[in-house]
């Protein structure tokens, strides 16, 4: 079949439908612009034409009046813009030199429209000077080359600067005016006016004054002329100078320095101000000329310069007293002599003796060179009859003993002279200095004890001694006790013998004395002191005091001890004590002396019970004392003990009585009896009768209380008998004493409460006993007594919000009553007390038990006591115990969450990276108050066992410490840090609620931070780090689980050439591609799936948790994060962090139940990330 199409094109009007261009071409300038017929671009609609408008026609938009240039529709004419104004059927602006209203109107670049005449800006020129139709052209800056000045451009209008003319011959150049200076700035060169004399001035060229230039900063006259104005004043001419000898201009001058010779001043001479030569020179023709140098020949002494120097042998030489610096050379300076002296001369004590003297002395600093040697002179400074000894010593010594003409104990002048011999030819110069030492005195041989007065009974004595050999101009006598100094006395010598006086001088008793004899004085009063001679000097022995103070004591039948202090002065050596024994007072009985000077004596041989009397007596190394101590007080021996009565016999003996009889004893030790005691006891041995029978006549007697062993006195009667009396046999018949059984009642004290007692009474005598019968009774009850056992235990099962609190029932003597209950109190000093209750168990061994709720490190105070069937409250134990802190309870566990994300960590750079932290994790305080959290890491050496406590964590490695050992262990954030966390957000996983803050690691620069304190620092590039969360209480340290590896970014590497950021993104495009494709298919397989399930569990997925982004499809957050790095997410660097192995298994066991049906789905995801 042939099928046929005709196509008609038929033209069409403006505004009709088209299907090309030349459908419209019946209308002139039309096109087919969008399926309608239109008119070209610059041309407008008019009826069915297309047309333009010249300047003047109407028009209804600017398009209208698009056929002339710079034109608009306005007021529905087409009219130039402003700033244009109209030339024929064109619109243009006016030319420099043209007038105008507004700058606008002015063509040339940089005109402005000023005073209604287009003309250059202030920094342009106008190339045609005043004509039309110019140009505007830069203005050349200072040194730049310019145009040639013509009479329309002249050499002002061209150059930028105001001071500035072009100016040249053959090429022009900008420079400054003639009283204008470039200051060549190269940040803001122009021209400077210039300055007259006086002034600073910063280059040569800046001095406005002739003849002048500037030197040193400042305009001064050129060296032929000088300043008419003076030198401090500013301003002023340069006028020429003066020659020498002409008078000088002014009177006196401004400026005295108007010579011509620069070795000349203006100076007062013959009557008027003339150029006069300075010191130093002299005058030679018109010239001023040096001064001679030292060394050179000279004819006058005014020759030479040196101030110092003469013109000695027709050479310029320093004088006496001063010395050449250079020697010999030419050229040198006159120093004076005492330069050259030395310095701390000193006399070593130990090097002080009585034939020789050691001289020590420093060389002048920075002057030893112009030393050649020393004499070192000495001679005696009283006797200028002796001769002058010397010795020299070589320029390097600093020492010389002396040993010839020295005496002992003699004054000597000593004498160092420094001597120059570089100065004149065969003439010395010296410079001494003296000083005085004398010699150490010899020591004295000895006292002279025939020429010594020892007697000190006057209170004076005299000490003499042998006179020391050679010279001694003083003796220095001490007389001394031990090491204290009595006296001290100041000899002169001839003398040898010193007299002491005090009233304390004692007889027999040893001094020390000590002599030194001292030098002839020197250096104004001074002098050497010898060896000290010591010796003991004892004063003549005396007739001593008595011993004092005599007492007797322990005493016994045979025996006394006598005891007594020194005397109160020996007068002597002590040697023993005489004592003399005299029985009652006044009957001489022997003397006894002790072994030595000891001060007790026990004095035997003595008769019991008698009285002594005892003199002592004291005896030193020459006489005996003729006084005594007497002592009588106490000094009695005991009585001994009497035999006891013999034939003691009862008889009469009937129911009710009995006869008593004894005789005296065969021996009662003493002169008299002075009675018996007679005791009459029952069975029991208790006294029913006691008899004291005293001597009435006797001389002695006894104190009935020095008695041992009486009865009570109750049962006691005295009766008196003479001596006669008592002797022989003594006999009582009769005695009353009681008899029977008369207490009818008994009071039984210290028995135990409610306590079950038997009581039986028996009645007993001599022939036989019989008991009553058994009586059973109990006693009362009262209050409970302590608990025992109580005992606290914190943290039962490691619990720290719990403890316990367990007792027993009261030792069972001390149930004191029926127990009926017991009571726990339970108060802190914040809360009111509470209290619980628990019944009593018959078992005494039963085991009370109640564990309670406490805050940790909360103090707490358990109070525990029973109570009895009446109510009565037992004895409290108390126990006031802190509930202790433990280590943090771990969220990892009971919340099944991540402390630090694997798989959102942002803004990896090279030296830093940001992790998203569960802030729950570090201020769980169930356990106790949290004291200090944060993150530690590493990249190395990963060893977090040892951090358990509180005081590991705040003892660790700061960045400082970890950083120069290769970033092992360390602490990263400072105890401040969760002060500036920010909340990202409060959803978590599993349907419970966390909190989530972002932490950047390496964020802080750290190189002002104190040493001991912990920074953030900055990390090491291209570097593996493990990270771990760490809380802690006063309990111990929380650990988390380790996290990582966090890889920093590697510095970029351009050493090869290669273009490393294309590579990258060309990967990561390719990876990007990849992982959108796995995502779609992961995604379609999902919903698929979803979508058979929610038709099986209907309204199911609608309960879920809003909170929990797992919940309704589960997508890995680690892939999600990859995938938006494609687009150029800054997350990109997260997906090569997630920990292989570990997240696979975490994370599928945190999928909701619909989601981890689907294992395929989940196996997908964990594909993914292998690209």
């Amino acid at each position: 079949m042939v099928v046929v199409i005709l196509m008609f094109i038929l033209e069409r009007s403006l505004d009709e439908t088209c299907g090309d261009d030349s459908q419209c071409s019946l209308v002139s300038n039309s096109i087919c612009n969008s399926g309608i017929c239109s008119c070209k671009s610059g041309f407008f609609h008019s009826g069915n034409i297309c047309t333009k408008r010249s300047l003047g026609q109407t028009c209804s938009a600017d398009t209208h009046c698009i056929i002339v240039t710079n034109s608009e529709c306005r007021n529905s004419y087409c009219s130039c813009k402003s700033g244009y104004y109209k030339d024929g059927n064109t619109c243009t602006k006016r030319q420099l030199g043209q007038s105008c209203d507004v700058t606008n109107q002015c063509s040339a670049v940089n005109a402005v429209c000023s005073n209604r005449k287009c003309q250059c800006r202030s920094t342009y020129y106008d190339t045609t000077g005043s004509a039309t139709g110019g140009s505007c052209i830069l203005k050349i800056p200072l040194g730049g080359t310019c145009p040639q000045p013509t009479t329309t451009v002249p050499n002002t209008a061209t150059c930028s600067d105001t001071y500035a003319t072009c100016t040249g011959s053959g090429s022009y150049t900008c420079q400054c005016i003639s009283t204008y200076y470039d200051n060549m700035d190269s940040t803001d060169r122009k021209c400077v006016q210039k300055v007259g004399l006086g002034y600073s001035c910063p280059r040569l060229n800046a001095c406005g004054t002739s003849n002048a230039g500037c030197v040193g900063g400042k305009c001064v006259c050129d060296i032929q002329y000088y300043d008419d104005n003076g030198f401090t004043n500013n301003g002023g001419s340069c006028v020429p100078r003066i020659s020498l000898g002409a008078s000088c201009n002014g009177n006196p001058p401004t400026n005295l320095y108007q010579c011509s010779d620069t070795s000349a001043t203006c100076l007062w001479s013959s009557g008027s101000y003339r150029c006069t030569c300075n010191t130093g020179y002299h005058p030679e023709g018109l010239e001023c000329i040096a001064n001679k140098p030292l060394g050179e020949t000279c004819s006058f002494p005014t020759d030479c310069s040196d101030p110092a120097s003469g013109c000695l042998n027709s050479k310029c030489t320093c004088g006496h007293n001063y010395y050449d610096n250079n020697g010999f050379t030419q050229g040198g300076t006159c120093s004076p002599m005492t330069n050259l002296q030395v310095t701390n001369i000193v006399f070593p004590s130990s090097s002080v003796k009585t034939n020789e003297i050691t001289v020590t002395w420093l060389t002048p600093v920075n002057y030893k060179q112009f030393i050649d040697r020393y004499t070192v002179e000495w001679k005696r400074t009283y006797d200028n009859s002796i001769a002058v000894q010397s010795e020299s010593v070589a320029s390097s010594g600093t020492s010389l003993t002396l040993t010839r003409g020295i005496e002992s104990g003699r004054a000597y002048t000593v004498t160092i002279i420094s001597i120059n011999n570089q100065t004149q030819t065969n003439t010395e110069r010296t410079s001494s200095v003296s000083k005085q030492q004398a010699a150490k005195p010899a020591v004295t041989s000895g006292l002279d004890w025939p020429n010594s007065d020892r007697d000190a009974t006057t209170g004076t004595i005299k000490v003499a001694w042998v006179a020391a050999a050679g010279y001694v101009g003083q003796y220095q006598v001490q007389l001394l006790d031990g090491t204290t100094m009595i006296r001290s006395k100041t000899v002169n010598s001839p003398n040898t013998h010193a007299e002491f006086q005090s009233s304390g001088l004692r007889d027999g008793y040893r001094y020390n004395v000590e002599i030194e004899a001292r030098s002839e004085s020197y250096d104004s009063g001074k002098r050497v002191s010898g060896e000290t001679f010591t010796a003991e000097f004892k004063t003549t022995p005396k007739t001593p005091d008595p011993p004092q103070n005599g007492f007797c004591k322990d005493s016994t039948d045979k025996s006394i001890t006598l005891e007594w202090s020194k005397p109160a002065d020996t007068k002597g050596d002590l040697v023993k004590y005489h004592i003399y024994v005299y029985q009652n007072s006044n009957t001489p009985k022997f003397i006894v002396s002790t072994a030595g000077t000891e001060t007790q004596k026990i004095v035997g041989n003595l008769d019991p019970g008698t009285s002594y009397t005892f003199w002592i007596y004291t005896e030193n190394e020459r006489y005996n004392s003729t006084s005594y101590n007497s002592v009588t007080t106490g000094c009695r021996t005991k009585a001994k003990m009497s035999e006891p009565p013999t034939n003691l016999q009862i008889t009469g003996i009937t129911s009710r009585s009995f006869d008593i009889s004894w005789m005296e004893p065969t021996e009662t030790y003493s002169p008299e009896n002075y009675g018996y005691v007679l005791q009459i006891k029952v069975d029991q041995d208790k006294c029913v009768k006691e008899i004291i029978y005293r001597c009435s006549d006797c001389v002695g007697s006894f104190q009935i209380s020095n008695l041992n062993g009486l009865c009570n006195s109750t049962v006691r009667s005295t009766i008196g008998k003479t001596k006669q009396e008592l002797e022989g046999q003594l006999t009582l018949s009769s005695p009353q004493v009681p008899y029977g059984f008369d207490i009818r009642s008994y009071l039984a004290e210290g028995l135990e409460e409610y306590w079950s007692y038997n009581v039986t009474v028996t009645a007993a005598t001599n022939v036989g006993a019989k008991t009553s019968n058994r009586v059973h009774f109990r006693t009362r009850p009262t209050a409970p007594g302590k608990v025992s056992d109580l005992q606290i235990t914190e943290a039962p099962g490691d619990i720290y919000t719990w403890m316990q609190i367990s007792w027993r029932a009261p030792a069972i003597l001390f149930w004191n009553s029926i127990i009926k209950e017991y009571s726990l109190d339970i108060s802190t000093s914040d809360r009111n007390a509470t209290a619980q209750s628990l019944s009593h168990e018959n078992n005494e061994h039963h085991d009370y038990t109640v564990v309670v709720n406490v805050v940790p490190e909360e103090t707490y105070t358990f109070k525990v006591y029973a109570t009895n069937s009446l109510d009565m409250k037992g004895e409290v134990s108390t126990v006031v115990k802190q509930a202790p802190a433990g280590v943090p309870v771990n969220i990892e566990d009971t919340l099944q969450v991540d402390i630090i994300s694997l798989h959102q960590m942002k803004n990896v750079e090279d030296r830093q990276f940001t992790v998203i932290l569960v802030q729950d994790f570090f201020e769980e305080s169930t356990y106790g108050q949290i004291q200090a959290s944060g993150l530690i890491a590493c990249a190395k050496d990963c060893n977090f066992e040892g951090i358990k406590t509180l005081a590991d964590f705040n003892t660790m490695d700061n960045w400082q410490d970890a950083s120069r050992r290769g970033f092992t262990l360390y602490r990263v954030t400072n105890p401040a840090w969760m002060d500036k966390m920010q909340t990202q957000c409060t959803c978590g996983r599993s349907k419970r609620a966390v909190t989530n803050v972002e932490y950047t690691v390496g964020s802080d620069e750290c190189s002002d931070t104190p040493q001991k304190q912990y920074c953030n620092g900055p990390l090491k590039s291209g570097t593996s780090y493990k990270l771990v969360a760490v809380s802690c209480t006063n309990g111990g340290c929380l650990l988390s689980q380790v996290y990582g590896p966090f890889v920093t970014a590697a510095k970029e590497q351009s050493d090869d050439g290669c273009n490393c950021s294309t590579e990258s993104i060309i990967i990561g495009v390719v990876l990007g591609f990849t992982n959108l494709l796995l995502l779609v298919y992961a995604g379609y397989t999902t919903l698929i799936i979803r979508r058979n399930r929610v038709d099986k569990d209907g309204l199911k997925m609608s309960t879920s948790n809003k909170c929990d982004h797992k919940s309704q499809t589960y997508v890995n957050e680690s892939f999600m994060v990859g995938v938006a790095g494609v687009g150029g997410s800054e997350d990109l660097e997260t997906f090569s962090n997630v920990a292989p192995g570990r997240e696979s298994e975490t994370e599928y066991s945190r999928l909701d139940d619909n989601t981890r049906e689907d294992r395929t789905t989940y196996d997908i995801i964990q594909t993914s990330r292998q690209y």
